[in-house]
């Protein structure tokens, strides 16, 4: 079990490093936790695979883990319900009929 799920000190730590997510990187959280693949999270966010790449292994680090399902575990159910609340707040600052990729281009991301 990795030490972030343990009981007690999972949402004080686990919380603090999700509220530092970039939209994006919260957008390939939310993207990997539903089980897609690099190449599906690529396409839902217009970018290259290897782009994809380089946020899940930010999101390694980031969460102290070393692969996808320690990941979704240190997130935990609880998390990924506020994830997604998280992601559709993003998309909620959306201008009709916009893409989720447009904000980060309006607002110089890439």
């Amino acid at each position: 079990m990795h030490p972030l799920t343990q009981a007690g000190t999972h949402m004080s730590e686990v919380r603090p490093a999700l509220d530092r997510l970039s939209h994006r990187q919260l957008l390939v959280l939310h993207f990997t936790c539903k089980g897609l693949r690099n190449q599906e999270i690529a396409r839902q966010l217009g970018v290259c695979e290897r782009s994809v790449k380089a946020y899940i292994s930010q999101l390694f680090l980031i969460f102290d883990v070393t692969n996808r399902t320690e990941l979704v575990d240190v997130i935990g159910e609880e998390l990924r319900n506020d994830l997604v609340t998280r992601v559709s707040r993003i998309e909620d600052g959306l201008p009709e009929g916009a893409a989720p990729l447009d904000i980060y281009k309006a607002s110089g991301g890439g």
